[in-house]
């Protein structure tokens, strides 16, 4: 067999790769690298530690962002993260109620603007009940998915691309997968960070996941518009360096997994409501693709199906958080599950 590995992870979506770049520090791994992670091509590299209508923290929320510059940092690429801040406009008066509670909350990480200071700072941007500013920023994610794949050539991770496993099991000494060549291959554990391709297996249909479709769209720069910082509300906008990228649909029970025209005048139309120029822009780019969460709980799910068997999935719309803050402490788990947070352990 030309591959010898202590841990094999299949799926380079951001999952896979965050998860073979920390264990590639203390283990031989083998990365699949498959057919293309459709959420994570999608993924606008907003980096939101405080999402919802309400701006609270997400789950560890100053850890996973710890952790996320951590891995951008292993990567090689850490002047890629513009930590900007996130310019989040009130909706509606109740909302803007909710974010000044979050300022007393957060006064570290949080800060709350009147209509008037805001409207002067940002005059492109409508916050008519005012507008809290949170810690976070945004990446280019293919620049760091490339700069994190070269860190593990480099660490002699072996890489299989454009290869695919068509089943996987469990032996007498840990797990094995086939792939679509029919090769068979050993590891001490199988970590399945697959996305959306868990719809293939069988086993892996039976836990509990949703797809769900986003599409997001880049337009070419506006005239007037010189916004630097993201802004997230009703949609969300990210400056670039061509550019904008604006975002993004949640999808239940669609059909097919490509753009639309629908989608993108809907995204257009949330967008426009907090950045009233970014009507006029030119759409150039539509790119869509399917998240994988967790109904109930917008966590993601680690842990073992079996002997050598692990799962990690359900990172949803926070991949950029949720993958770097499993993966960092994937080893632990690795050699004791009963360290895995209860709440992301699967069940």
């Amino acid at each position: 067999m030309p591959y010898h590995a202590d841990i094999i992870v299949a799926g380079a979506g951001i999952a896979g790769v965050c998860a073979a770049l920390r264990l590639s520090e203390d283990h031989r791994v083998l990365l699949i690298d498959g057919a293309p992670q459709s959420a994570s091509r999608v993924a606008a590299g907003l980096i939101n530690p405080y999402a919802g209508t309400r701006a609270r923290p997400v789950w560890h929320a100053q850890e996973a962002q710890g952790d996320f510059e951590w891995m951008l940092d292993r990567a090689g690429c850490a002047e890629s993260f513009v930590q900007s801040g996130i310019l989040r406009p009130a909706a509606t008066r109740s909302q803007a109620a909710h974010y000044r509670s979050s300022t007393k909350i957060f006064p570290d990480r949080c800060c709350w603007l009147s209509s008037e200071a805001a409207n002067e700072q940002w005059p492109d941007v409508t916050a008519r009940h005012g507008m809290l500013i949170t810690s976070g920023g945004w990446v280019h994610v293919q620049r760091f998915l490339s700069a994190a794949l070269q860190q593990l050539q480099s660490a002699d991770c072996h890489i299989l691309r454009h290869i695919s496993i068509t089943s996987w099991g469990e032996s007498h000494d840990g797990a094995y997968v086939i792939l679509d060549s029919d090769e068979r291959l050993l590891a001490q554990h199988l970590v399945l960070a697959l996305g959306f391709g868990y719809r293939s297996f069988p086993r892996l249909r039976q836990l509990n996941l949703h797809p769900v479709k986003g599409q997001v769209i880049q337009t070419a720069p506006v005239e007037g518009l010189q916004l630097r910082q993201p802004v997230c509300g009703q949609g969300y906008l990210l400056p670039g360096e061509h550019g904008y990228t604006l975002g993004t649909t949640y999808e239940r029970g669609f059909t097919h997994s490509l753009p639309t025209t629908a989608a993108t005048r809907a995204i257009l139309e949330l967008t426009a409501r907090m950045v009233p120029s970014i009507a006029t822009s030119q759409v150039t780019h539509e790119v869509a693709g399917v998240r994988v969460g967790v109904p109930g709980t917008r966590l993601p799910m680690v842990g073992p199906l079996g002997a050598g068997i692990w799962v990690f999935t359900g990172l949803g719309s926070k991949g950029l958080l949720y993958a770097p803050h499993i993966a960092r402490n994937l080893p632990q788990y690795l050699a004791d599950p009963s360290r895995i947070p209860p709440e992301v352990r699967v069940h």
